[in-house]
């Protein structure tokens, strides 16, 4: 509970440095302290594992791992077991996006322009299965991410599937309130607990679409997502996001003057724009500061043209990593 309110209560617009907790009138000594300060909790915030690899499409379908980022040129490419041989064999189109569980066991894929859903292991010999929706088709499939438990959360129709691991159907997700729409992008944050979206809908008329972050709540095999905030009201067209660490999401705006990224606080701070990599990219992963041996974490994004650059000092630089293909992600 202290770790609660310290993280929650020091994260905001107000000016609280720290917390002291009170039963019946007298302080209480936690661990150690009177006064509960939020870099004491730190490392209780889960975040992606050191060395965490990327994965992607590579040029003959197949998904592959890349590994040694961290450093410029130091990238290396090696095929991933199961997931390899089933990708683009066996009437499976080439996936146009990605997501690998955080514990590396299980692949999800969409295929190229959202007809379908795969999913299957990343072990030897693993076959992809095609997930289908109890209620309709799959026919405008956007985004997959997994959790901590391995729960996998699929964005379709608009709306939000909650797939539990090991189980062959899924549950719709419970949307409460929030701005009027289609949930296009869905991502859990490593923590499990929270999520961010980005949201197509009429708001006044006008069709807009709006990044928002919501908690996560479970109740047996089904979820619901609380009333959702907006951050990054500024940003006029989100196309893809990713978690950034505990407070923060990076946005990939899409706008007729170019493409532009963006680093948004979850309390309520103006975004902060991120210098461009050039090209046209197309889609955005990341890895908490501090996580993978960059300080400033790592940022992947991936182009048109099946290349993908990475910078490990929130966009100062940037370096073509040693692979093409498409739709990077790391694990989550």
């Amino acid at each position: 509970m202290a770790a609660q309110l310290a993280w929650t209560l020091a994260s905001g617009k107000t000016t609280i440095n720290s917390v002291m907790l009170q039963i019946n009138g007298h302080p209480v000594q936690i661990m150690g302290g009177q006064y509960q300060l939020r870099q004491d909790f730190s490392g209780w915030v889960p975040a992606q594992p050191a060395g965490s690899s990327l994965y992607f499409v590579g040029s003959h379908r197949v998904v592959q791992e890349l590994t040694g980022i961290g450093q410029p040129g130091s990238g290396r490419i090696g095929s991933v077991p199961g997931a390899a041989g089933a990708v683009g064999k066996g009437g499976i189109s080439a996936l146009g996006s990605l997501a690998v569980s955080p514990d590396r066991r299980w692949v999800a894929g969409i295929t190229a322009g959202g007809g379908a859903v795969y999913v299957g292991g990343l072990t030897p010999g693993a076959k992809l299965r095609r997930w289908t929706p109890t209620s309709g088709n799959c026919t405008s499939c956007t985004s997959v991410s997994w959790d901590e438990p391995g729960n996998l959360w699929i964005a379709a129709g608009g709306q939000v599937w909650m797939l539990p691991p090991g189980a062959n159907s899924a549950s719709v997700v419970t949307m409460n309130g929030g701005a009027p729409g289609d949930v296009i992008q869905f991502r859990v944050a490593p923590d499990g607990v929270r999520a961010a979206m980005i949201v197509h809908g009429m708001v006044d008329g006008k069709l807009v679409s709006q990044v928002q972050v919501a908690a996560i709540t479970h109740s047996g095999p089904s979820a619901s997502v609380g009333q959702p905030e907006i951050i990054g009201s500024a940003i006029p067209d989100p196309e893809s996001l990713s978690w950034y660490g505990a407070d923060d999401v990076i946005v990939l705006n899409g706008s007729s003057s170019g493409p532009q990224l963006y680093e948004v606080p979850l309390n309520g701070g103006q975004p902060s724009p991120i210098q461009s990599a050039g090209g046209d990219p197309v889609s955005v992963t990341a890895t908490s500061p501090g996580s993978s041996g960059a300080p400033a974490g790592e940022i992947i994004l991936g182009l048109s043209n099946g290349k993908i650059m990475v910078s490990a000092n929130l966009g100062n630089s940037w370096e073509p990593a040693r692979a093409v293909g498409q739709a990077p992600a790391y694990p989550g």
